[in-house]
């Protein structure tokens, strides 16, 4: 009897060992964590341009005021950047896959772009931070207009988490489609490059330059293509007067984009 009660203690005291053993070699499991024993099958990175698709408009950074028969009217300024031509590099680490068909990843696009970049207001008025002098205003002019654009050029950082689904989810998945949902910020410094034939000076123009959007993507994914929608999801409703007192409105902190992404390696 003695022999017997030992018996079945020992295998109680070996049997969580057991099961333990069994989960860690279970080919089955479903749920996995970014592994950085094994970075590579986490990490996907991917290189991407954009033509002639590319917008951005940054939340109101000032006044400009137009005079017209002794009444000032403000209208907002925001910076516009019109994209040309931008390539990107995106690396992507999948944080969590779920069996072979989803995963829950952080996306880093990192933008170049070559694009004209301008302060305006609605009506194309170029903004100039020249200093309005009280002998100005005494005489009706409460804010300056430059002469042409700002600058080119422009830099992009986003940090995006993205939810994937299918192709291109994890390395195992062989779908010929697969959809992918972002969200998150994109920080934007624009122009790059100042107007030197007008002298224009980057710290004349300081708080106007740089600004962060919260953005949201969709990315349908074909083999080792991915084409990609990108938007500004806080736009900021902005209500003005013209100098006819008609009321208008304009949306700032608005993003677009189109994109196709090829990916690199696995």
């Amino acid at each position: 009897m003695e022999l017997r009660i030992r018996l079945v203690f020992a295998i109680l005291l070996c049997t969580p060992q057991v099961s333990l053993l069994a989960q860690e070699n279970n080919p089955q499991k479903s749920v996995y964590s970014i592994d950085f024993n094994n970075f590579k099958s986490s990490f996907r990175q991917e290189i991407g341009f954009s033509f002639i698709s590319h917008f951005a408009r940054s939340p109101i950074v000032a006044e400009y005021n137009l005079v017209s028969s002794g009444v000032s009217y403000p209208q907002p300024v925001y910076n516009n950047v019109f994209g040309v031509f931008a390539l990107t590099y995106e690396p992507k680490f999948r944080l969590i896959e779920a069996g072979s068909s989803f995963s829950l990843s952080l996306d880093l696009p990192l933008t170049g772009g070559f694009s004209v970049v301008d302060l305006t207001t609605p009506d194309g008025v170029s903004y100039s931070s020249e200093e309005v002098t009280p002998n100005d205003i005494s005489t009706g002019v409460f804010s300056k207009e430059r002469s042409s654009n700002l600058g080119l050029m422009n830099a992009e950082f986003g940090a995006l988490i993205s939810f994937n689904f299918f192709q291109g989810s994890t390395i195992e998945n062989i779908n010929a489609l697969g959809l992918t949902f972002s969200g998150g910020v994109n920080y934007i410094s624009a122009p790059l490059a100042m107007n030197f034939i007008d002298e224009y000076q980057r710290s004349d123009y300081k708080g106007f330059l740089n600004w962060t959007s919260v953005v949201g993507r969709l990315g349908v994914h074909a083999g080792r293509v991915v084409f990609y929608y990108t938007i500004g999801i806080n736009p900021t409703r902005a209500l003005y007067y013209t100098a006819l007192g008609n009321e208008r409105t304009v949306y700032t902190n608005t993003y677009n984009r189109f994109s196709i992404s090829f990916r690199l390696g696995r």
